[in-house]
């Protein structure tokens, strides 16, 4: 079974999550608690990535669905059913949570309740990928192919986009 990256909170816990598994570990690797993914839907590359917010663990699952868990005992506080790659990983921003998809661009989400807040058509596809620009601007890129890459400033109210600078 391979682990992905190990993220802490700042608290002497560790979460990692496998294909099969998100784990809660301690300091000594001890396991507090873990939490099963089901098999992925279609192909699945990789290990998912785990985000660390104040009020929860995200974790994109192999079958589609982004978690986020409860940090203390791993329980399901919401799920959103979500079209990505698995190599996506979610970023947040006080209490929105960005993940960008497969079918719908870059989706934010609301964080205590998984509701869409809003859809941008950037980040869209396998090669996007995003990025917090301070605290009212993100950063979305997508790679057009192997050597051009466009990147877009977007608002973080609302998803309006602007290029940014070459």
């Amino acid at each position: 079974e391979f682990l992905g990256k190990v993220s802490a909170d700042g608290q002497g816990r560790l979460y990692v999550a496998s294909s099969a598994r998100v784990y809660a570990l301690t300091l000594e690797g001890e396991i507090r608690w873990s939490f099963p993914l089901k098999p992925p839907v279609g192909e699945f590359p990789g290990v998912p990535d785990v985000t660390i917010s104040p009020t929860g663990l995200f974790v994109p699952s192999p079958e589609g669905r982004l978690y986020k868990l409860d940090l203390s005992d791993g329980r399901v506080l919401w799920s959103a059913k979500l079209k990505f790659d698995g190599n996506q990983q979610v970023v947040g921003l006080v209490d929105t949570a960005y993940m960008p998809t497969l079918d719908q661009g870059l989706v934010a989400l609301n964080e205590q309740s998984g509701e869409v807040r809003w859809r941008s058509p950037f980040c869209l596809g396998p090669r996007g990928g995003v990025a917090l620009l301070g605290r009212s601007r993100i950063l979305v890129g997508e790679r057009q192919t192997d050597s051009v890459s466009v990147g877009y400033g977007l608002d973080v109210c609302g998803g309006n986009a602007s290029p940014l600078p070459s």
